[in-house]
């Protein structure tokens, strides 16, 4: 055995056995990445191999895409971007950006981002927040000093869009299919539909939902069943 080897080798075991690399993920990954710079300076090359990051031990990612009726959800004080389409004729509740009602004679296009504050959406849109920028048919709006309000009583929407999401998503009293990995099918009814770290994007409309990404847990009824992929 070549005499770097050996002694590279001989290095990471002493470093196990005098107590510097210790249980637990994070703490392992550290002290491995100091074991390793000091191995490569003496070898030119990292023996053995590890878990190169802590999300590499941590539950693996779902392919999650799932298709729910009568959509009931919420993104309550979670700071979101996203596009809302909608017409502002014979609306029952107006959208509100700082005090002045947004109206024009067709469709408008409302790109939202960094929004926080109330989200609702059950048939209609319920809003109450603010936002950092805001895009209507393309034309920007940014707050100078202070955020942007937005407000609506339940707006009558075509469809919102979420592109590139990345947070926990809570639906209630839910009906549908979820598909994880596309090898598990799972029939919803009427029940509560928690799906954790999830990245990806979410189609809304007054009538259908859809969701298409990847996720660390999906549970519904509070059973998870994603325990299968991430034994």
């Amino acid at each position: 055995m070549d005499w770097k080897i050996l002694l590279a080798v001989l290095v990471g075991l002493s470093l196990i056995t005098t107590g510097v690399v210790k249980q637990g993920n994070f703490e392992f990954l550290e002290k491995y990445d100091e074991m390793s710079e000091k191995i490569k300076g003496l070898t030119g090359e990292i023996i053995g191999s590890f878990p190169s990051s802590a999300s590499d031990v941590s539950k693996r990612e779902i392919d999650v895409k799932a298709e729910f009726s009568d959509p009931n959800f919420d993104m309550n004080n979670k700071k979101i971007d996203f596009t809302i389409k909608f017409n502002p004729i014979n609306q029952d509740h107006d959208l509100f950006v700082n005090g002045n009602k947004i109206t024009s004679g067709s469709q408008i296009t409302l790109n939202i981002f960094g929004y926080s504050g109330l989200f609702q959406v059950h048939k209609t849109l319920q809003m109450s927040g603010e936002a950092d920028k805001i895009k209507v048919n393309g034309l920007t709006i940014e707050g100078a000093e202070k955020k942007i309000t937005i407000e609506t009583d339940g707006l009558s929407f075509d469809e919102i869009d979420f592109e590139g999401l990345k947070k926990d998503i809570e639906l209630s009293n839910m009906n549908g299919k979820l598909t994880l990995h596309g090898k598990m099918s799972i029939k919803v009814d009427k029940e509560p539909v928690k799906i954790q770290a999830f990245m990806g994007n979410v189609h809304v409309t007054p009538y259908n939902l859809t969701i298409d990404g990847k996720a660390k847990r999906v549970l519904i009824s509070g059973e998870d069943y994603s325990a299968s992929f991430n034994s």
